[in-house]
């Protein structure tokens, strides 16, 4: 068992409130050696108003998570090792000591509907609301044990698991064709039913909202409605 709680976690992200943000930190002091590197490195994702930073203690989102846990990943990362996944719309099953994604970005849930995330250099670390955001799914971290002893926050049980498609090797475009080619429904309302339990909201059947559940199906990672 890891020896970082979901309690831990959420108490080192409430005490990290006001840190500056900087693209590419973890939760060091930023030096100007280190701010020309990052620059060099990322370009406009790390602002030229940043140097003014230099001399502070800095992190960007995935940094404030690995700054607790000593493992450095990065938003994707912390969403392909996650030991269980489910779409944002379900949050009321979350745990405090969960994380809240969505593509390029990661933040702390800390329960009531409320996150701790470092989000962005005009920001720093804040604190917001849940339903004030744009996360698509919310996930339980391979570094943070949720079970520890004493922790008031427990994993969740096993109804809060879902049925996910079987991956396809469908190699087009289409999310209908890629359905019949497991030879699961397709129709319009289905999709609809599907899009919602996978996190993407007012689903319109877009060439976006489409293409985001044919990768999922194409993983292997696209939730049954």
């Amino acid at each position: 068992m890891s020896k970082f709680t979901s309690a831990g976690l959420v108490s080192f992200a409430k005490s990290k409130l006001g840190t500056a943000y900087v693209y590419g930190m973890k939760g060091a002091k930023l030096t100007e050696a280190k701010y020309n590197a990052l620059k060099k490195q990322y370009g406009d994702l790390v602002w030229d108003s940043d140097r003014a930073k230099i001399g502070k203690i800095c992190t960007d989102c995935s940094g404030l998570i690995s700054w607790y846990t000593g493992t450095v990943r990065n938003s994707t990362s912390y969403k392909t090792t996650a030991t269980k996944i489910l779409p944002i719309s379900q949050i009321a099953k979350a745990v405090p000591g969960c994380a809240v994604w969505r593509k390029g970005h990661i933040g702390v849930y800390i329960g009531n509907g409320e996150i701790i995330e470092a989000r962005g250099s005009a920001y720093g670390v804040v604190k917001t609301k849940v339903s004030a955001r744009d996360f698509t799914h919310f996930l339980w971290l391979r570094d943070i044990d949720y079970a520890a002893k004493g922790d008031a926050q427990k994993q969740p049980v096993a109804e809060a698991k879902f049925s996910y498609f079987p991956a396809c090797n469908y190699s087009g475009v289409s999310i209908v064709d890629g359905l019949k080619s497991i030879g699961a429904e397709s129709s319009y309302a289905y999709r609809k039913k599907i899009a919602a339990a996978n996190g993407i909201g007012g689903y319109r059947g877009t060439a976006r909202q489409n293409t985001q559940m044919l990768d999922l199906l194409k993983a292997g990672k696209l939730i049954k409605a």
